[in-house]
């Protein structure tokens, strides 16, 4: 009963229900761990043109990126 009325009068205060603020605020975090994973495919990328890194660790990093962004993306986004 408590919670019911914590849920109803978050909803009153936020303006949105709280399944709306959730998907707001797991999206501005998946946004940002993408930016983040963008900034380092470019810094590997840099890297790989240098000739500083290979292409091995080129293509490690890029799906370790990858399989970072799925997993977050599963685990945070509805």
């Amino acid at each position: 009963m408590a919670a019911h009325a914590v849920t109803q009068s978050f909803e009153a205060g936020a303006g949105a229900s709280s399944s709306v603020v959730y998907t707001l605020i797991a999206g501005s975090c998946y946004v940002a761990i993408l930016l983040v994973v963008a900034w380092c495919f470019v810094s590997i990328y840099q890297g790989h043109t240098n000739g500083t890194l290979n292409f091995s660790q080129l293509l490690w990093t890029f799906v370790r990126g990858l399989v970072l962004v799925l997993v977050i993306g599963w685990l945070v986004l509805p």
